[in-house]
Formats: C-alpha cells, structure tokens, sequence
C-alpha cells in the first residue's frame, strides 16, 4: 500500500508480463496456456507489426486467459520508412496510442520505443 499526496491510502498490484517477441502468432494458443501455468498476468507486443486477424486473434486470447496487454509502440519502425523529424515522430506517436484503444479494458499501458538507436552516422 502507498499513501498518496492526498493522504489516502492506495493499493498497488504487481503484475508480471511475458514479451510475445519471438513467438510466432500461429504457436500462440499454447503459448498463452503457458504464459498463465507461469504466472504472468499480461503479454507485450506490438499489435500494430500485426496482421487484421492477428490482432483479432490476440484479443481472443487475451480475453480466453484474462491476461492484461502492454501495447508496445515504435515511431520509427523498422518495417517502414525512416522518421525524418520530430513532428513524424509525434503524429506517429498519437496515431499508434489512438490504435491501442482498440484494446479496451484489456489494455494495461502503452510502452513507446520513440526513438531511433540506428543510423546515428549522421549526427556525427
């Protein structure tokens, strides 16, 4: 329990999540039973790499095994052209959290990679 600026007294839950990175969508269903014997209350992915009916397929899931998903965002995408500038970076950002409703209540939160590790050569 934590006491808040207010001074009322607030629970904190733990929760453990499992990444979906290297799981292909087509082992998922035993994957999930997996994810649930092990104790994990939520998975991360980044729904928008995902087809239509993936991410149909992850919201059954995540539903069936009442397991929370941790949205995973990046604004400058690997499988896209390159961010020139900060304001493709934030219309990205807002469209990609805007995306994530589409999740619901099974959303936990947004995790943004909202940057780029690559191709620094020319800053230097």
């Amino acid at each position: 329990k934590m006491i808040s600026e207010a001074n009322q007294t607030t629970t904190t839950k733990f929760r453990t999540v499992k990444t979906l990175w290297g799981i292909d969508s087509s082992t998922w269903e035993q994957a999930f039973e997996r994810i649930v014997q092990s104790g994990y209350t939520a998975v991360e992915c980044p729904p928008h790499l995902l087809s239509t009916e993936e991410r149909k397929q992850l919201i059954s899931l995540l539903e069936k095994h009442e397991l929370l998903l941790v949205y995973q965002v990046h604004t400058d995408r690997y499988d896209q052209p390159r961010v020139k500038n900060v304001d493709d970076h934030i219309s990205t950002f807002e469209q990609l959290v805007l995306d994530a409703s589409e999740f619901g209540d099974l959303l936990l939160f947004v995790n943004s990679h909202s940057g780029n590790c690559c191709g620094l050569e020319h800053v230097f």
